[in-house]
This record gives structure tokens, C-alpha cells and sequence, in this order.
């Protein structure tokens, strides 16, 4: 099954790819070039910064949220973490950056089971926000769809919406039989969760919700930027729908199993979201520059995180 899902998830990806690929040799001679102006390199470097920002964001946010297994980690600390190990997830199999982060994390005692549900709460949460501001673009905008109405009662989400429901009232009527069956599960499971009950700290989630929220609203401004500065194109759209629409493709990236960093699938959305707007040579190009600063913003995040590493004293758990 585990095999089969990977076996799509790559399927999607090399589909994704060639749609690329294909736009890229169709509108090649349509994609606008920018002249190295002081402006444009500088609108390169605020824009490589921010990227690199927003593994800081994802620092702190993951520094609140372990803290309900009672690990007090500094910024300083999860950033090293965090950073380093974001790395990963350029690997294929989309598991590398949390492997990574379980490896680092124990060198400054902090054990696996703090990082991996304090982990998971982040990917939740990430994943969370994005849907909900992915949501919101898809209702209320008029800009990229606007010939689009959605219908909640058609024949076509009818079917899927019910085949979802039906697969998580088996999963739960499953769940529910093993617990009423077998007590001491129930039991075990209880006591389990009632022990980690901590990680569930209202506080600390609102302000790591924000934090991931701001993340998503840093990458719709990269967009505005490279726009309005390197190509000095108006879009006639206002900043914040870059926001929503760059979550669809995040959403549509980070889901698609064997995608290392959403790669092919990210870019493929934004040129479909994009193109009616921009027009496909700068949706193309403009897809392609943000995935080259969002790699760079990796890297520079990674080298500040590897420095640090080896110049600050940063202390261990234990």
C-alpha cells in the first residue's frame, strides 16, 4: 500500500514536471527577462532574505510548541535544529528534514518523542492554516476564477465529498470497535494522552497559528515583489491574492507523497493559477525564480544555522 501511494505520488510528480517542461519549450521566447538594475538585485536579495526568514519563523513557532514536553529550548537552539535539517526535505521521500530533526534535536537532549509530536503538531497546523487560506481565496476571490461559481450540491463534489466522509466514518467506527473491545487499549491510550495533555496549550498554538500564517503572507509579498521590481509588472491584483494562491500550491505540494519540497507540483499550480493573469511566460518564469530563492533561502538559512553551530555556545538539554 505504502509503495503504491509513493508510486502516485511520483507519477504526479514526473506529470507535473513534463507540464513544465513543455510549457517552458512552448513559451520560452515569451518569458520576460529584467535587467540587472540595483533594483532588481536588490529586490533578489530582500526576496532571498524573507525565504530565509521564514525558517526563523518556523524556529520559534516549533520552540513554543515542544514546550509541552517539557523542553525549553532557546530560539538559538531550534533554529540550528531546524534549520539544518529543513535541508532534508529536498531529499526524495518527504521524511528527511523530520528524520534530521530527530538526530540534531537529540544532540542537545531532546528526546524523539518530544521532537516527533511536537513535529507533528507543526505539520498539522501548517497544513491546517494553508487549507483554511486556500479555502478563503477559492470562495471569495474573483480575480484568478472568475467565471467560477462553486456549488456545494452538484453532481461533481457530491460524490467525492460523500467517499470522503464514508472513509472516515469506517476509519472511525474501526477505531472505536478495537477501543470497545479491547479495554485495556482503551485504557493505555488514555493514560497515554492524558500525560501529553501539556502540548495542547492554547497560548502556544494561537501564537504559532499567527506565526504560521505570517509565513504564507511573507511568500504572497516575494511574489508581489519579484513582479513589481524585476519584471515591473502590474498586475492589477491586489498583494494578498498571491497569498492564497501560493498556499493552494504549497497545499497541493506538501500533499503529493515522493514531491521533495513540492517540487514540479508547486510550480505546475502556480503557472495554472497565475497564467490567466500574467499570461504563461511570466507565470512560468515567475514560478521558476520563486523556487530558485526559495532554495537559496534554505541554503542561507542552513549556513547561518551551520555557523552558529560551531561558533556559539549553545548548551545542551542535559
Amino acid at each position: 500500500m505504502k509503495k503504491a501511494v509513493y508510486l502516485v505520488g511520483y507519477l504526479v510528480v514526473g506529470l507535473s514536471l513534463f507540464f513544465l517542461l513543455r510549457n517552458l519549450v512552448v513559451n520560452l521566447k515569451d518569458i520576460p527577462g529584467f535587467e540587472f538594475t540595483y533594483q532588481a538585485v536588490l529586490a533578489l536579495v530582500i526576496s532571498t532574505l524573507l525565504c530565509a526568514g521564514t525558517v526563523a519563523i518556523l524556529s520559534l513557532a516549533w520552540s513554543l510548541l515542544i514546550r509541552g514536553g517539557n523542553v525549553y529550548l532557546t530560539v538559538g537552539q531550534a533554529y540550528v535544529i531546524m534549520a539544518q535539517s529543513q535541508i532534508g526535505r529536498y531529499l526524495p521521500g518527504n521524511i528527511w528534514h523530520y528524520a534530521g530533526r530527530v538526530a540534531l534535536g537529540r544532540r542537545y537532549g531532546v528526546s524523539a518523542e518530544a521532537t516527533l509530536l511536537s513535529t507533528s503538531m507543526e505539520t498539522v497546523m501548517i497544513f491546517g492554516m494553508g487549507l483554511i487560506i486556500s479555502a478563503a481565496g477559492l470562495l471569495f476571490s474573483k480575480q484568478f476564477f472568475p467565471d467560477i461559481k462553486i456549488d456545494f450540491y452538484t453532481r461533481n463534489l457530491v460524490a467525492p465529498i460523500a467517499l470522503v466522509i464514508a472513509v472516515l466514518a469506517v476509519i472511525g467506527l474501526a477505531i472505536t470497535t478495537v477501543f470497545v473491545i479491547s479495554k485495556p487499549v482503551w485504557t493505555s491510550v488514555k493514560n497515554w494522552i492524558k500525560k501529553r495533555l501539556p502540548y495542547i496549550h492554547v497560548g502556544r498554538i494561537g501564537v504559532s497559528g499567527l506565526l504560521y500564517i505570517s509565513i504564507f503572507l511573507i511568500f504572497g509579498s516575494v511574489v508581489w515583489l519579484l513582479l513589481n521590481l524585476i519584471w515591473q509588472v502590474e498586475a492589477g491584483i491586489s498583494w494578498y491574492q498571491f497569498v492564497w494562491s501560493f498556499s493552494i500550491a504549497w497545499v497541493a505540494g506538501f500533499v503529493t507523497p515522493g514531491a521533495p519540497g513540492g517540487i514540479g507540483v508547486r510550480e505546475a499550480i502556480l503557472v495554472t493559477l497565475y497564467s490567466p493573469v500574467l499570461g504563461e511566460g511570466l507565470a512560468l518564469g515567475l514560478s521558476l525564480m520563486l523556487r530558485v530563492l526559495t532554495s537559496l533561502g534554505d541554503l542561507v538559512a542552513f549556513g547561518l544555522a551551520y555557523y552558529l553551530s560551531q561558533t556559539q555556545n549553545l548548551k545542551s538539554l542535559r
